[in-house]
């Protein structure tokens, strides 16, 4: 599926006798939600059902499931049936209501043996306290599992903390670069040439690698740097480390203090450069470095708005940075190098409705989850990533906002998006602060809009 989850999914799946999950519901969106939540954060794998009918059906065959996660209201079969189903015939398994009602309000439930119930729409942080309470519910041990490790990682490391291997085959690996040795980008070069994506360390590793990467950060911020450029490029080496981080390594308590670490350091970096510099800078027209670049320009160009803005409050700044860093993290390879063509085709009656499309379509959902275990002090980046891709006149997704739903801070994210779009997309020939003004003018924007349209003119253009 996505890019970020693929490493951690092909560890988990050779697991033996990895538990069920059914998921039913009859909103494609929900159960894509649900199952990527499900395998990339517990040991197990998921069933899907569309209505209760469905699962009725998929419950006689797999009558060891570790839990359901149902919907109540859905056709050809809603919920209560299905617990009526379950708790006749195999009153073991339990059944978690994954619903915008709790159980208590529903009749069928009133013999009160639900395991739970995870409330829509942000149902995931209570979903994942129920999942741990679940029967003989084990954390993963990794002690002989592999992990892909990214080539940006390991040139940052310089040395190895750990063995590193390359996968010869499914269960195959060799031991390339010894622990304590040194990493010699040439070495990293032959080994990418020969056609190896990544390599591979023992999970058990994993954290001497972020450790390190530690170290890293501290480096890169304390590093000399005399220009906006410095600063910037500064930004652009820790965001590729944190993106790096997250597409290779499932969330740990690590890993969200190494990522916070690394948001304040971009932070600071981006407080000492100027979204003016960012016009100024040669950036490269490069796809595979496209996160990248958009991410280091973003997190700059918010931060002037909202002191132009007057905002004051430290969290929305460091909000602003990490939705900035994880907005697109959600997207698949083939997405992210035809990244401008995707964008434009959302805007296309026809195209929009292709299956490719429609995936693309779903990305701020799923780039939403990702941060989700980085704490409730990151909640605002959550919403900005959702609404980054909504538009003044409501045609933008997945929720089709307009201008009167959208707060000053979303407006100001989804503007710094447009202007990042903008200097990155290869088929604007003209890249001025005054082209890009004149393209906002022509939308008439009108609302919290405006407000940003007017700061893009302080910046920019008087």
């Amino acid at each position: 599926m996505l890019k970020c989850f693929l490493s951690i999914m092909t560890t988990l799946s050779q697991i033996s006798q990895k538990r069920k999950v059914l998921i039913v519901d009859d909103e494609q969106d929900i159960r894509e939600i649900l199952a990527m939540y499900v395998e990339t954060h517990f040991n197990f794998e998921v069933l899907i059902a569309q209505n209760g009918t469905e699962a009725i059906e998929v419950i006689k065959k797999n009558t060891d499931l570790a839990c359901v996660l149902c919907d109540y209201n859905m056709p050809n079969g809603n919920g209560g049936m299905v617990y009526t189903f379950i708790r006749k015939n195999f009153p073991q398994i339990p059944y978690i209501l994954v619903s915008t009602s709790n159980a208590s309000d529903y009749p069928e439930f009133s013999d009160n043996e639900v395991f739970g119930s995870a409330q829509k729409p942000y149902f995931l942080a209570s979903l994942k306290t129920l999942l741990e309470k679940l029967p003989s519910q084990k954390p993963n041990t990794f002690d002989n599992e592999y992990c892909s490790v990214g080539y940006a990682i390991l040139q940052f490391l310089k040395t190895a903390p750990c063995d590193i291997y390359l996968k010869l085959s499914e269960n195959h690996y060799v031991k390339t670069i010894n622990s304590g040795t040194e990493i010699l980008l040439e070495d990293l070069d032959k080994l990418k040439n020969k056609g190896a994506p990544f390599l591979y360390l023992l999970k058990k590793d994993a954290i001497h690698v972020l450790n390190r990467l530690d170290q890293s950060f501290f480096d890169i911020q304390a590093g000399r740097a005399v220009t906006a450029e410095d600063f910037f490029e500064k930004n652009t080496t820790t965001i590729q480390l944190i993106q790096n981080l997250k597409e290779h390594f499932k969330w740990s308590e690590q890993l969200v203090l190494s990522t916070k670490k690394a948001i304040k350091n971009v932070l600071e970096n981006a407080k000492k450069s100027s979204a003016a510099s960012v016009f100024l800078a040669k950036l490269k027209q490069d796809s595979d470095s496209l996160l990248v670049q958009h991410a280091s320009i973003q997190s700059i160009i918010t931060l002037d708005l909202l002191k132009i803005l007057n905002f004051k409050d430290d969290s929305i700044f460091e909000n602003m940075v990490c939705a900035s860093i994880f907005k697109d993290m959600a997207l698949d390879q083939s997405e992210q190098k035809n990244y401008f063509i995707f964008k434009k085709n959302t805007l296309d009656k026809k195209s929009k409705n292709l299956p490719d499309v429609k995936k693309f379509m779903e990305h701020p959902f799923l780039g939403s989850i990702l941060i989700r275990d980085l704490g409730e002090y990151f909640e605002k980046a959550r919403i900005l990533i959702l609404e980054h891709h909504e538009t003044h006149n409501g045609m933008g997704f997945p929720f089709q906002f307009d201008y009167t739903k959208v707060l000053l801070s979303s407006a100001v994210f989804i503007i710094s998006n447009e202007l990042a779009d903008f200097l990155l997309d290869p088929s604007e020939k003209i890249k001025t602060p005054a082209k890009f003004y004149e393209q906002l003018l022509e939308k008439n924007l009108t609302g919290e809009f405006e407000k940003v349209l007017q700061a893009i003119s302080v910046l920019y253009v008087l």
